[in-house]
Parts: structure tokens; C-alpha cells; sequence
């Protein structure tokens, strides 16, 4: 059985800050994971990637596709959407790609994302830090969008951009603990 781990708020917090400390980058598209929901794909590219029936090839994040309200995202299933961020992200985002107007946000490897979330969940002294791939941001994000829209698949979906209703059941259907324990409370309730 795989073992995987599901990051909270604080947890994803510390895992940000650590980022932060050794890498601009590295925090930058880790935010961009656990804040929007972005794929590593989407936000570092993936080169020569080869799925049935087609190949497909990921440029990931675009300067010249930040705008005031998110960021144009090109999905790995060629569908293009706008994506919300936080103002703060924006600015952050800015602040890093100072003058140019054009090209990748970011110029390095996907597998690079994929060390630097593995270190920051280290640094942070992350139980089970080796767990935390790059998917878990999405995961978590998802997760708790889902929580916030009162478990509505359909807002969940267009938020987490899945073609498909079926693959956001997944994150909605997952009650917290705390959650069970609210429903359980107001079931007793009956009784009472």
C-alpha cells in the first residue's frame, strides 16, 4: 500500500518559509502549488513527456501570462485557463521577474521542484518529510477549497481545473477528523 501524507495549514506554512531561507524559486513555485493548485507541469514545464495516444509538452508559467487577477495556465490536457492567485503571490511574482516581459517565469528542471519540496518539508522538520512530493500542494489545496465551498464538486472542479467531476470526488468526498467529529456530535444530537 502507498503511503502518502496529507499536509495541514501550519505544516504547509513551515514548508514555505523553509523554502523561502534557501531559495526564491523554490518558495515561489512551492506557493504556487499549495496556494492555486498548479500541477508541477504547469508551473516549471515538463520536456518529452509521452502519454497515450499523444505526446504533449508542458512550457510551464509565462511571464507575459500574470495578470492583476492570477495567472494563464496551460493545462496538460491543452485546455487554458485563468487561474485566481493571491494579490501577495502576484506581487511576489512581479517583484521576481523584475524587468523582462517575456519567456518562462522560471527556468530550471521539473525534477528540481521536485527536491526542492522534499528539502523545504525537511528543513521544516516534517514528519515523514520524505512523503511530501510536489502533488501533495495540490492535494492540500484542493482539499481545503473543497472544505470552503461547502464540499460543492462543481466549484471544487473548476478550481482544481479537473476536465472531469469524477477525479474531484476524490477531495471531496475526504471529511477531516474534526469533521466526522462535528457530523457524529450533531447525529447524537437526535437523541438527546
Amino acid at each position: 500500500m502507498k503511503r502518502e501524507i496529507n499536509l495541514g495549514p501550519e505544516q504547509v506554512k513551515a514548508i514555505l518559509l523553509a523554502a523561502r531561507a534557501f531559495s526564491l524559486p523554490a518558495y515561489l513555485s512551492i506557493s504556487l502549488m499549495a496556494k492555486a493548485g498548479l500541477r508541477v507541469g504547469e508551473v516549471a514545464g515538463l520536456h518529452q513527456v509521452w502519454k497515450p495516444p499523444r505526446n504533449y509538452y508542458l512550457k510551464g508559467l509565462q511571464v507575459e501570462d500574470l495578470r492583476d487577477e492570477g495567472i494563464w495556465v496551460d493545462g496538460k490536457k491543452g485546455n487554458r485557463s485563468l487561474q485566481p492567485l493571491p494579490k501577495q503571490l502576484i506581487q511576489e511574482l512581479r517583484d521576481y521577474i523584475g524587468k523582462r516581459d517575456k519567456g518562462p517565469i522560471f527556468q530550471y528542471h521539473h525534477r528540481t521542484l521536485e527536491r526542492w519540496c522534499l528539502r523545504a518539508a525537511e528543513l521544516a522538520k516534517i514528519e515523514d518529510w520524505k512523503l511530501v512530493h510536489s502533488h501533495r500542494f495540490r492535494h492540500f489545496f484542493i482539499t481545503h477549497v473543497a472544505r470552503i465551498a461547502g464540499r460543492d464538486p462543481f466549484k471544487v472542479r473548476d478550481m482544481a481545473r479537473h476536465k472531469n467531476v469524477s477525479a474531484t470526488n476524490t477531495y471531496v468526498a475526504q471529511l477531516a477528523p474534526e469533521e466526522k467529529q462535528e457530523l457524529e456530535d450533531k447525529f447524537v444530537q437526535l437523541f438527546e
